[in-house]
């Protein structure tokens, strides 16, 4: 992941760890927002660079991978759990590249919900966006 996707990220878990901001943006997925309304809430208080790619890589990934982390968000919030999600180095690079290939983890334990998102920007299977761009709109 990009440098600036990886500070977004780190954002995203402080904004979590504030108790206003984290009941916000759980309100706001309960309601039923779409998921492209709920990223660019998230984003927007980052730096505008770091949210700019952030939001950008988030519609070039899976919507199931949003959904995962909206409801871990929501799932955390709901049960004063800890919650933070971070990138993760891709192992095998040039292979997810040519395969277009996102992998992301979910874990769950007493303390919280942690998830990691590994995948090359720019390298991902073409239905990956379409599917992220038709959710949002």
């Amino acid at each position: 992941m990009a440098e600036h996707c990886r500070i977004g990220l780190i954002g995203v878990t402080e904004q979590y760890q504030d108790p206003q901001r984290r009941t916000e943006i759980a309100a706001m997925i309960s309601a039923g927002n779409e998921p492209r309304a709920v990223i660019e809430e998230v984003t927007r208080l980052l730096e505008p660079a770091d949210g700019q790619i952030l939001r950008a890589e988030f519609l070039e990934l899976p919507i199931s991978f949003t959904h995962a982390f909206m409801m871990s968000w929501v799932e955390a919030a709901e049960n004063d759990l800890d919650f933070s999600i971070e990138s993760v180095s891709p192992t095998q690079g040039l292979d997810m590249a040519r395969n277009g290939r996102v992998t992301w983890t979910v874990e769950a334990d007493s303390d919280g919900i942690r998830m990691g998102v590994s995948h090359m920007p720019n390298h991902h299977a073409a239905w990956m966006s379409e599917k992220a761009a038709v959710a949002g709109d």
